[in-house]
């Protein structure tokens, strides 16, 4: 029997196609240091010569490489479970084009666009497109990105298309629920992996200009220290059916904590300077910097950055923080046994070691992975410290490869709330 072809264009011969899609479209800027250039216009090139130059055109050059961007696309792509191409242009040229729908190509992109063109700071391209595509949860999700290496100073160097339609009946309902939690965790996702300063979302079609161009060069961020080895990576299993996991008794008993663990638990905060239910919003304004990001009010994010870290804050006082894999954890914090790599079973044992109390808001189960391509490790574990201020910690496990308990690398997201 031939094999089944993949029809990429599938979403537009759906009969719910029209009745039931969704789109979204991000503007974002990089993280890294931009250049003014004067160049010679391109419309009228003769008044840059009647004037003797002084008639120029001002453009921003982005010091991201179109190289190391595809670099930090191939790794976001991974996490996100994204592997199809349909098409990548270069200034404007063919460099890939998938016109027989061919599966996992997506490599085979990037090392067309590496050999055919000079990605370089030093390049001379100025537009980078690329579209790929990935069929999860009974939809059918294009992506669509433009990276603008020199542009307008009242452009964005980064727009990001999301498109989405359904492959199979489902209700609006259920359509929208899978939209919305790949648009959040694309968003999310994009923010780390592409090391973007501001994210914007736009309802309509016609983004708004970015922020004025700012020549000063970005205060030098703190080194990071370096990341340990990482663990053997654990082999994927088929798509299945969900099924909840044992676990011992003991981790849900009730223990005394001892003054010990009581007084280790308080070293938690003050964390750069900032104690949660105690340092008053003024305070973080001193120290850190405001979201830039807004939220579906148009309303800035209530939190501010400190040393890679948001605090949000309720009330004009600092209240809880929300951190995600992708990020670097506390070294403060990794000095009481933290870390992303932890397993399920190891995370239970740093917490009883604390004296926390625990509770499963999700027990520990094997589901599919939001992909749809193998199963993935899912749990929610929440504790409380013993200290005074009575910390509230929850980790959340999900989107991992793993799929037991003693997995390590299955942790996605940690937040801590006063």
């Amino acid at each position: 029997m031939a094999k089944k072809k993949r029809l990429f264009c599938r979403p537009q011969t759906n009969p719910y196609f029209q009745a039931m899609n969704g789109k979204a479209l991000f503007n974002a800027s990089f993280a890294s240091r931009q250049v003014m250039l004067s160049r010679k216009p391109k419309n009228r090139p003769w008044l840059y010569y009647l004037s003797l130059g002084f008639l120029d055109e001002k453009v921003v050059k982005e010091t991201t490489s179109g190289k190391y961007f595809l670099a930090d696309l191939k790794a976001l792509f991974e996490d996100l479970g994204i592997s199809n191409a349909q098409r990548l242009y270069v200034d404007d040229q063919i460099v890939f084009l998938d016109k027989r729908g061919k599966e996992d190509d997506l490599a085979e992109a990037f090392a067309l666009a590496l050999r055919k063109h000079d990605l370089t700071v030093t390049g001379r391209f100025e537009r980078l497109l690329l579209r790929v595509e990935q069929e999860a949860n009974g939809c059918h999700f294009t992506l669509d990105f433009m990276f603008q290496h020199l542009h307008a100073p009242s452009e964005w160097p980064l727009a990001v298309e999301l498109s989405a339609a359904p492959l199979a009946n489902m209700s609006q309902e259920d359509f929208q629920k899978i939209f919305s939690l790949f648009k959040s965790l694309l968003r999310r996702q994009m923010s780390s992996f592409l090391h973007l300063a501001e994210v914007v979302e736009h309802p309509g079609l016609k983004p708004p200009a970015p922020a004025a161009y700012q020549p000063e060069s970005p205060k030098p961020l703190a080194p990071q220290p370096s990341a340990p080895a990482q663990p053997a990576v654990p082999k994927l299993v088929p798509i299945g059916q969900s099924r909840e996991l044992p676990y011992p008794e003991s981790w849900l008993a009730v223990r005394a904590p001892t003054p010990e663990q009581i007084a280790v638990s308080q070293k938690l905060f003050p964390l750069y300077g900032i104690t949660l239910g105690k340092t008053p919003e003024a305070e973080l304004q001193r120290l850190g910097v405001r979201s830039k990001n807004n939220d579906t009010d148009g309303q800035p994010y209530k939190y501010y950055t400190i040393q890679g870290q948001n605090f949000w804050y309720e009330n004009g006082v600092a209240r809880h923080m929300y951190l995600v894999h992708t990020g670097a954890m506390p070294e403060q914090w990794r000095a009481l046994g933290f870390d992303w790599n932890h397993s399920f079973r190891r995370w239970v044992e740093v917490l009883q070691g604390l004296g926390c109390s625990i509770s499963f808001a999700k027990p520990p189960k094997t589901v599919p992975h939001y992909s749809g391509k193998h199963m993935s490790f899912e749990a929610e574990l929440a504790a409380i410290t013993p200290c005074e201020s009575r910390y509230q910690i929850r980790l959340n496990f999900n989107y991992g490869n793993g799929t037991q308990v003693d997995d390590p690398d299955t942790l996605y997201s940690l937040s801590v709330r006063a």
